[in-house]
């Protein structure tokens, strides 16, 4: 049986593990699409916990994070991307998707801007 999103989310250094609302919101419009290959990108990835989060709950996923911080990664596992910039950088977007997702991400995905 797989794990939850939420025994998923514990495992990793995520604020979204913080909320079982936030977590369960996420489970309920995502679980119809966790065994398709599919892009998603996080605006907003921090410590990239939550990037190695969506990494095993979407097995067949691109996961592609962007944060003003550093590569959160000493070694970054395959199907994850991390590029270092602000979500406002229109370039670095354009750049972002079309090395990742040229055809568009299914999922996006905005933990930066908290507004």
């Amino acid at each position: 049986m797989k794990k939850s999103l939420a025994e998923i989310a514990r495992c990793f250094d995520t604020d979204k593990s913080q909320s079982e609302n936030y977590i369960n919101n996420f489970e309920r419009h995502f679980e119809h699409l966790r065994d398709i290959p599919l892009s998603v990108l996080e605006l907003g990835v921090y410590h990239g916990g939550s990037l190695l989060m969506w990494h095993e709950y979407f097995p067949k996923g691109l996961i592609v994070g962007l944060d003003m911080n550093p590569d959160p990664f000493k070694e970054i596992p395959e199907r994850v991307r991390f590029y270092q910039g602000s979500q406002d950088d229109g370039a670095l977007l354009d750049r972002i998707a079309q090395e990742c997702a040229p055809d568009g991400f299914d999922i996006v995905i905005d933990d930066a801007s908290h507004v």
